[in-house]
């Protein structure tokens, strides 16, 4: 909507409103509603060894 020309108002959805202006997620929520993985990556990811230490080359 425009008042003298100039833009000066937004019709959203309560729901739409709701979303953009509600609680941020905290990082940790972000990443746990990422996407789903699929079998392949998900079974990569649980054949990994369990500890940080990992052999590199010089």
């Amino acid at each position: 909507m425009t008042l003298r020309g100039e833009r000066a108002a937004v019709v959203l959805s309560a729901e739409d409103y709701d979303r953009l202006s509600g609680k941020k997620k905290s990082l940790a929520e972000y990443l746990l509603t990422g996407p789903v993985w699929d079998d392949d990556f998900a079974e990569e990811v649980n054949r990994r060894s369990d500890t940080m230490i990992r052999d590199i080359d010089f």
